[in-house]
């Protein structure tokens, strides 16, 4: 399968296309999932956050303008899905577990963003 450009996944993405959600799957869901951990603090066996992440983009059509505003959806509903899933099962985090994801999360995204470019480089051979 050939790998598509940021270019024409956000296209696909924007005309809702299943193959462009599945190489932005292929690209990023590695990433999201370390990012949910990273937030929460464990792995979640009920619950898969980078998943439900997909599907929701799947269902609900978006127009991104750039291919950054598309990498921000896939950010913050992580961070809003970590935040959700805190408030919905508070006895199994501390009390300080939303305000360390509110807090933390860009630091986290940052990481997450420079290990994805890490990534691309050497798969490119930079």
């Amino acid at each position: 399968m050939r790998k598509w450009s940021e270019a024409e996944i956000l296209e696909g993405v924007n005309i809702n296309d299943q193959e462009a959600v599945k190489q932005l799957f292929d690209m990023y869901w590695a990433l999201l999932k370390l990012l949910t951990i990273e937030l929460i603090g464990k792995e979640l066996p009920d619950k898969n956050i980078p998943d439900s992440v997909f599907v929701k983009l799947l269902r609900e059509p978006h127009r991104f303008k750039s291919f950054r505003s598309l990498q921000d959806f896939l950010y913050s509903s992580v961070r809003s899905e970590c935040l959700k899933h805190i408030r919905q099962h508070p006895t199994q985090f501390n009390m300080f577990a939303e305000k360390k994801i509110k807090k933390d999360a860009d630091r986290y995204i940052f990481k997450i963003e420079v290990l994805r470019l890490m990534r691309l480089r050497q798969q490119e051979g930079i």
